[in-house]
């Protein structure tokens, strides 16, 4: 539960009876005081009591400020003669609300009422992030990112940005100051004027904001890495693609051979969301002790596409059997739990026939996942799946 019993200093809370007539008295238990703070959870404890020597049945209800929420019934009572019951009562507290005191009460009807008065303390809370940073840019060039700065207290503040960078950079902020209300978050342009650069390295953008009246400064860093950069024929050079070029001989007294292989993997642009792998292996020479089988493959992916080309292991879902090696091309859209795509090879080693599939898949809770997939195999031979699991 999120509300905290606790002695208010200073400050009391309102806690009364209210007798009348009928027999079934409401008393408010538990500390002289109870404070709470935005966005939690307070529960109160009453006692019901039938004074009189007859059973009385009573109707419960709780009045509340606004936008407070019960979160446990009220419902009628029935007490024996003499008879008392404890009765809670939990109720949400609103988040972002002001501070200052609530009244919150339990009435039976016919009967008495108790009220109690929550005390909602001024919270001072905010959040101060770096969004949309590219992960490489061009040195040189200009780049961009937001600054998002959000008040999660419950009382109004001020903010005022500013912004460095090392290695030392122009950085410019649009609308650096401006007031927040609670609950309020604002998004903030932030826009980095490199130089230029000889080798690769990384920046460092560092973002702090003064809060007034609450005397607090906030700070987000983000990093992302300057690429050197030259034009030559209106064409964007970054750096080599970062790769492994090995060269291997074989021989005997009678022949002599040998085997290239190059692998690499980049991300490729200036944001690192798209990449690059690559594997080429010529000739094959798996029948040579030392040697390995020839292989050509290349995998291209962003965010949300796969593009698979060569010889992979092409499987159709997560939930599906084993994949199959093969020489091949595939294509994948993934987004939000989900993904189809399809793919087409021939097998490389053993019977070498032809396959082809079409698939579907989703995450339909986190540990429940389902699939749909339609296979051909050479020499007419088809399936279809469906599997949850």
């Amino acid at each position: 539960m999120g509300g905290v019993l606790a002695r208010s200093a200073g400050a009391s809370p309102t806690l009364q009876a209210s007798p009348t007539a009928d027999s079934v008295q409401v008393r408010a238990l538990g500390a002289d005081s109870v404070t709470t703070r935005p966005g939690t959870t307070v529960t109160l404890r009453f006692r019901l009591t039938n004074a009189s020597d007859t059973e009385q049945t009573v109707a419960l209800s709780l009045d509340l400020p606004n936008r407070w929420r019960a979160l446990t019934r009220a419902d009628s009572v029935t007490l024996g003669p003499g008879e008392r019951r404890l009765q809670l009562a939990s109720v949400a507290v609103p988040a972002g609300i002001s501070s200052g005191p609530r009244r919150l009460r339990l009435r039976a009807q016919p009967g008495g009422a108790a009220t109690v008065t929550a005390w909602v303390p001024v919270v001072q809370r905010a959040r101060l992030q770096v969004q949309g940073m590219p992960r490489r840019s061009a040195a040189g060039r200009p780049y961009d990112a937001t600054v998002v700065v959000a008040n999660d207290g419950n009382a109004p503040v001020r903010y005022t940005l500013s912004a460095t960078a090392d290695p030392p950079a122009s950085v410019s902020l649009r609308d650096p100051a401006d007031s927040l209300a609670p609950g309020a978050q604002k998004r903030v342009r932030l826009t980095i004027e490199t130089e230029s650069v000889e080798r690769t390295r990384e920046q460092e953008v560092t973002v702090r904001s003064r809060l007034t009246p609450w005397d607090t400064t906030l700070t987000a860093r983000a990093t992302v890495e300057l690429v050197p950069f030259g034009v030559s024929s209106g064409i964007l050079t970054g750096p080599s693609y970062p790769g492994t070029l090995r060269l291997s001989a074989f021989g005997s007294r009678t022949s002599q051979t040998g085997q290239v292989s190059f692998e690499g993997s980049s991300d490729l642009g200036t944001d690192g969301r798209q990449s690059l792998d690559l594997l080429l292996r010529a000739p094959n020479q798996s029948g040579r002790r030392f040697g390995r089988r020839s292989t050509y493959r290349a995998t291209y992916t962003t965010p949300s596409w796969t593009v698979r080309a060569g010889d992979h292991t092409f499987s159709r879902t997560r939930l599906a059997e084993p994949g199959t090696f093969g020489l091949g091309g595939e294509v994948q859209y993934e987004k939000s739990g989900w993904r189809v795509g399809g793919y087409g090879l021939r097998r490389r080693f053993g019977n070498s026939v032809w396959q082809g599939a079409v698939y579907g898949g989703a995450q339909l809770h986190p540990r429940v996942q389902a699939l749909a997939n339609i296979v051909y195999n050479e020499g007419g031979v088809r399936e279809g799946i469906m599997k949850v699991g």
